[in-house]
């Protein structure tokens, strides 16, 4: 099977992933790292913020950056996975995105 087909049985692999293993407690998960870099980089700008002076635009400011860190990341961490996935051929690219589409669900966490 070529083209979009692999890519569409990731969904219920992903899905039957999350059904059976669900999230067990101390395997790594995205979503504790994304809670982790956000609380860093919170740390950072509430410092800035500080150092600054502070007032609620630049509370805006730093939320909106805290935002397009910690999105731009998360996209690009996935991209990644689906990029090297896909490298590894359609058995690879499965596994990948059935992965990030495991992750993702987390109905079971």
């Amino acid at each position: 099977m070529t083209g979009p087909g692999w890519a569409l049985w990731s969904l219920p692999l992903g899905a039957a992933l999350d059904f059976w293993l669900g999230d067990p407690r101390g395997w790594p998960h995205p979503v504790r790292a994304i809670g982790g870099l956000i609380a860093r980089v919170e740390r950072g700008a509430r410092f800035v913020l500080k150092r600054l002076g502070g007032g609620p635009r630049a509370e805006r400011v730093a939320g909106g950056a805290l935002v397009f860190v910690v999105v731009g990341l998360t996209m690009l961490s996935a991209w990644g996975v689906v990029f090297v996935s896909d490298t590894l051929g359609p058995a690879g690219s499965l596994l990948g995105r059935a992965l990030l589409i495991y992750w993702g669900l987390a109905a079971r966490g």
